[in-house]
């Protein structure tokens, strides 16, 4: 009998493993959406800033365009990750971080007087959480180190620095968040395309 307990449990571990196997396969291929998405941010400010240089006289149109832009944007990101041919557990990574990223992207690009949440260290701490968040959950999935390190730093180190500089850098963090987004994300999109070509690699050797 506790032979076949043990079978069976074996069994179970190695369907368990199989299943994250196939799972961080299909997860790493997500690098490239990323690194479109961080394309896709900065072309973004750079048309926001555009708009904003020339449209600022004119409130509303100013109002119509900057929504529009944070639409097409979501749409441009949502369709890359949409791309990929993936399955099981990295289909619901997917939506996860799809869903992160319209929150991470729009809460700071909302056209609101003030920012959506009145100051620019309030704005930047969440960002910082949220992305803890994220690199969090996708170590779980790929059984990664290396993301639950990113987590973090993201989660413990940078919210602390925040809390103990934020009265004295408060001014910097409307440009610094500019910053942080695109460099979160291609900091997460270079490591999945290399861990992808490692991968292929390892797989034709």
């Amino acid at each position: 009998m506790n032979v076949e307990i043990r079978a069976r449990a074996q069994e179970d571990l190695q369907l368990i493993r199989e299943i994250m196997e196939r799972t961080a396969d299909s997860v790493v291929l997500f690098g490239r959406p990323f690194i479109l998405a961080v394309a896709a941010l900065l072309f973004y400010g750079w048309l926001a800033d555009l708009a904003q240089r020339h449209l600022q006289q004119r409130p509303v149109l100013y109002q119509l365009v900057s929504w529009g832009l944070v639409a097409v944007l979501i749409w441009e990101i949502c369709y890359a990750f949409s791309k990929p041919a993936v399955s099981g557990l990295a289909k619901q990574l997917r939506r996860f971080w799809m869903v992160l990223f319209a929150v991470i992207t729009v809460l700071p690009m909302l056209p609101v007087e003030g920012g959506f949440m009145g100051r620019p260290v309030d704005e930047l701490f969440v960002l910082v959480l949220l992305f803890a968040v994220g690199f969090f959950v996708t170590g779980l999935f790929m059984d990664d180190r290396v993301f639950h390190v990113l987590a973090a730093l993201y989660g413990l180190v940078l919210p602390a620095y925040l809390l103990a500089f934020a009265p004295r850098l408060e001014w910097g963090f409307s440009l610094l968040d500019r910053f942080l987004v695109p460099l979160s994300f291609l900091l997460m999109g270079g490591y999945l395309e290399w861990a992808r070509r490692r991968r292929g690699r390892h797989g034709s050797a």
